[in-house]
C-alpha cells in the first residue's frame, strides 16, 4: 500500500522533552466518549475521534506480526499511569489500565482508569484496551481518517533508525526469467522447465506504479532543507581527534598542513570583535569557511544551516574536554592553561 514515513523536527520555543510536552500532542488511548445527551460540536468530534481510533489505531495481533509466539511489533505494550521517555530506550506512553469487572468507579476518579472497546473479528469479539493502542495525534487523525502512526523520537539512536529507514534505498527483489513460448512435454505429458537457474536469477529494483508516475514527472524524491556544516576536534599540533573506524579519513586530514578551521577560529577571534562573541560551534551560522583557508563573514544571513561539531568519546581525556571547552567558551585564543570547572 503506498505510504510515508516522515520525520518532523518541532521549533524550539519549549521544552520538548518532558512527558507534559508528549502528552500535548500524542495519545496511546481509547478516547472518551460523551454522554448521549450531549450534541455540542466538540462532543460530536470526540465520537469520531473514538471511532476513528478503535477502527483504525487498535494492533490485532496475528500470524502476519508474530515471531516464534511473540508479536514483533511488541503489543500488548505494559499499562503505566503517566508518560516515561527513559534513556536510549522506547518511550512508554501513558496508558491507564481500565477499572477491575465490577468495580463501580465514581466520577471523581473516573480520570485515574482507561477505557475499553469490544471489537467482533468474524465470529469472535475481542476486547481491547489500552495496551493495543497504536499511538496517534488526535488532530492528524481527525484531519486524514485513516491508520496514522505518530512516534516521540527523542533519543538519539531512534533519529538514527528513522534516518537510515527513511534512506535506505531503492526497494529490491530477487527476479526468475522464465520462457512463455509453447511448453516443451515430456514423454509422461508434464511440462519441462529447462532453465539456467545462475543465469535466470537476478536482483533487481522494483517500483510501484504511484512511484513510476512520480519519477517520469520529474518530482523530487528527497529534498534537504538545511545544509549541515560539520566542524572537526584538532588536539593541539593540528591533530585531528577521530573515532574508531575513521583511521583512513583522519590519515588524510593528516596529510594536510597543521593550519585548520580550529586554528583559524583562534586567528579569528585574535582579529575580529565581533567573533569573539561565539563558541567554536556558532561560528559556522555567521562566518564561512573557504576552501583554501579562513574564516569569512557572511554577507546574507543563513537560516537553514546547521552546524555539527564532531563527537569525541570520554576515553580521549584530551580530545572530550577541548569539545567541552569549544561547546562553551567564547573568545578563545589559545589552548594552554585552559581548563573545565570540575
Amino acid at each position: 500500500m503506498p505510504h510515508a514515513h516522515i520525520l518532523l523536527v518541532m521549533a524550539k520555543d519549549v521544552d520538548d522533552r518532558t512527558p507534559r510536552y508528549v502528552d500535548e500532542y500524542l495519545s496511546a488511548e481509547i478516547p472518551d466518549v460523551p454522554g448521549p445527551d450531549d450534541n455540542s460540536p466538540r462532543a460530536e468530534q470526540q465520537r469520531r475521534l473514538h471511532q476513528l481510533v478503535t477502527s483504525h489505531m487498535l494492533h490485532d495481533c496475528g500470524d502476519w506480526c508474530m515471531v516464534n509466539g511473540k508479536c514483533s511489533k511488541r503489543f500488548p505494550k505494559p499499562f503505566s499511569p503517566f508518560t516515561v521517555l527513559p534513556d536510549d530506550q522506547y518511550p512508554q506512553y501513558k496508558r491507564r489500565s481500565p477499572a477491575r469487572e465490577g468495580v463501580v468507579v465514581p466520577e471523581e476518579a473516573r480520570h485515574l482508569y482507561g477505557n475499553t472497546h469490544l471489537k467482533k473479528k468474524g465470529a469472535v469479539s475481542i476486547l481491547f484496551d489500552n495496551r493495543h493502542v497504536v499511538p496517534y495525534n488526535p488532530y492528524l487523525t481527525l484531519k486524514y481518517g485513516c491508520h496514522l502512526n505518530v512516534e516521540y523520537v527523542g533519543a538519539a539512536k531512534c533519529a538514527e533508525y528513522a534516518f537510515k529507514y527513511v534512506l535506505k534505498g531503492n526497494d529490491r527483489a530477487y527476479v526468475r526469467l522464465q520462457s512463455q513460448g509453447k511448453p516443451k512435454l515430456g514423454k509422461d505429458g508434464l511440462q519441462i522447465v529447462d532453465y539456467d537457474e545462475m543465469e535466470h536469477n537476478f536482483q533487481a529494483r522494483y517500483m510501484t506504479a504511484h512511484e513510476a508516475v512520480w519519477r517520469l514527472m520529474g518530482y523530487p524524491i528527497v529534498g534537504l532543507s538545511h545544509t549541515v556544516n560539520v566542524l572537526y576536534v584538532y588536539k593541539p599540533g593540528g591533530r585531528v581527534v577521530f573515532e574508531e573506524g575513521h583511521e583512513e579519513e583522519a590519515a588524510r586530514r593528516a596529510s594536510k598542513p597543521a593550519k585548520n578551521s580550529l586554528t583559524d577560529f583562534f586567528e579569528l577571534c585574535q582579529t575580529d570583535p565581533e567573533a569573539q562573541q561565539y563558541c567554536y560551534h556558532q561560528i559556522g551560522l555567521h562566518y564561512t569557511y573557504a576552501k583554501s583557508g579562513g574564516w569569512k563573514k557572511r554577507k546574507q544571513n543563513v537560516k537553514k544551516t546547521l552546524v555539527r561539531l564532531q563527537s569525541v568519546l570520554p576515553r580521549d581525556r584530551v580530545g572530550y574536554a577541548l569539545r567541552l571547552l569549544l561547546l562553551t567558551r567564547v573568545s578563545l585564543r589559545i589552548l594552554e592553561n585552559e581548563v573545565v570547572s570540575g
